[in-house]
Parts: structure tokens; sequence; C-alpha cells
């Protein structure tokens, strides 16, 4: 039996790979693809020594931000969507309050952001250019599963004590 959605997902990467996960009025994502950004993304916030710290999400809804829903999960922390249509006011209150160190957004709003955020932003844009373009390297992502199936246990294990490519 899955404990999250990050276990539920590497089940299904494991079952379905390249069965769509995610379609918006631009793009789509297959279960693989969905968890090979998060994996980039995760690993990214891993390296900063995040762990149950708010991350801020500054993405409209669709495929982009179901990746970074997924990077955010897999790397021990937990998002906050930011409503992009929000006054900005509105979103840098909320920022300040969560005291978030890094908010992810995407190329569209990185300028809008970056006018009334001081943060460090990602932009998962650039997160797609290093996951399509170069090994994914996954230092300090610390992360097993394991599942339950009629036939035996399917174990996926994400745990590296020094770099592994994947």
């Amino acid at each position: 039996m899955q404990k999250n959605v990050i276990e539920y997902l590497s089940r299904i990467v494991q079952l379905y790979p390249n069965k769509l996960a995610v379609i918006d009025s631009e793009k789509q994502i297959t279960f693989k693809e969905l968890e090979t950004v998060a994996i980039q993304i995760a690993t990214i916030l891993n390296q900063k020594d995040l762990k149950n710290h708010p991350i801020g999400v500054y993405i409209p809804k669709g495929c982009k931000m179901i990746e970074a829903f997924a990077g955010i999960n897999a790397s021990g922390n937990f998002y906050v969507p930011l409503d992009t249509k929000s006054p900005t006011s509105r979103v840098a209150s909320i920022i300040e309050v969560l005291e978030s160190e890094v908010i992810i957004t995407d190329r569209i709003n990185e300028a809008n952001l970056r006018s009334f955020c001081d943060k460090d932003i990602l932009v998962i844009d650039d997160i797609y250019n290093t996951v399509f373009n170069t090994p994914v390297i996954t230092d300090n992502l610390n992360m097993e599963t394991s599942f339950e199936t009629s036939n035996g246990t399917i174990s996926v294990s994400w745990k590296t004590s020094n770099s592994s490519v994947l």
C-alpha cells in the first residue's frame, strides 16, 4: 500500500511509464516525464538543505505546476500554490508570512515575480533544460519506496550516499 503521492507515482511509473499523466492547453506529460522532472526538482531542493519547508509555486495551473508539486513532495518539503492572477501585494504578503526560502516559477511569470520577491527563484523551464539535456545527478536525494502487489513486492530506491546518475 502506498503511503504518499510520491510512492504512488513511482508505482505508476513502473507499471505505465508512457501513459499520459497530465494534459493542459500547452502540453502533455507522461508519468515517466513527470517523475524525471520531479526527481530533478527534489535534487535541487535537497542540495539547498531544505527539509520540511514551505516552497512557493508561482505557476498557473497545468503540467508545470503538477511537476513542481511532485518535486517538492519528493524533496520532503511542502508546496504552497501562489495564484499568478492575484495582486502582487497579496502574493508578496503570503511569501513573507510563509518565510519561504525558495519559489518555483515559469519563464512567463519570472520577471513579475522578481519585481516583488527577493527569495531564491527556481525557473522550471531551466530545470527542463537540465533534465532533458544532461544526466540527473541525485546528490542528497534520500527516498526509498516499496509496494505490495499480488505478485510480490516492487522496490524503488532513490537513496544515495554519493552521486548517482539516472
